[in-house]
C-alpha cells in the first residue's frame, strides 16, 4: 500500500486513492497513540518499586512552617551539625531548624 506522499508524487492517482491513503495514515497515527496511552496506563497500574520510593522520598526538600514554603538543602557538614544539636538538645531535627529560623528572624528584625 503506497503512502499519501508517494501517491502525491504520482501523476495517475485518483482522489479516492488519496482519501484512502489519508484514512490509513490517520488510522496508523491513532493506533500508535492508543498503544502509547495503553502503555502509560499499564505502567501506572504497576506497584511502585521499593528502591524507587526510597529515592523519591529522599528528594523531598520542601518544608512547611507557619504557612510559608521553605526550600532547605543541607550539605553533609550541615547535616552533621544538625545531628549533633539534635542529640544535645534532645529535640527533633525539624525542631532545631525552627529554633534556628526563629533566632535568625529575631536577629534581622
Amino acid at each position: 500500500m503506497p503512502t499519501f506522499a508517494e501517491l502525491m508524487d504520482r501523476d495517475d492517482t485518483t482522489p479516492e486513492q488519496l482519501r484512502e491513503a489519508l484514512r490509513r495514515q490517520r488510522e496508523r497515527q491513532e493506533n500508535t497513540w492508543r498503544k502509547k496511552r495503553q502503555e502509560k496506563l499499564s505502567y501506572s497500574e504497576k506497584p511502585p518499586d521499593a528502591d524507587a520510593t526510597k529515592l523519591i522520598s529522599g528528594r523531598k526538600k520542601k518544608k512547611e512552617s507557619s504557612g510559608e514554603q521553605l526550600n532547605i538543602r543541607l550539605n553533609n557538614a550541615q547535616q552533621e551539625v544538625l545531628g549533633k544539636l539534635t542529640d544535645k538538645l534532645g529535640i527533633s531535627k525539624s525542631g532545631v531548624m525552627k529554633v534556628a529560623l526563629m533566632a535568625l528572624n529575631q536577629q534581622y528584625k
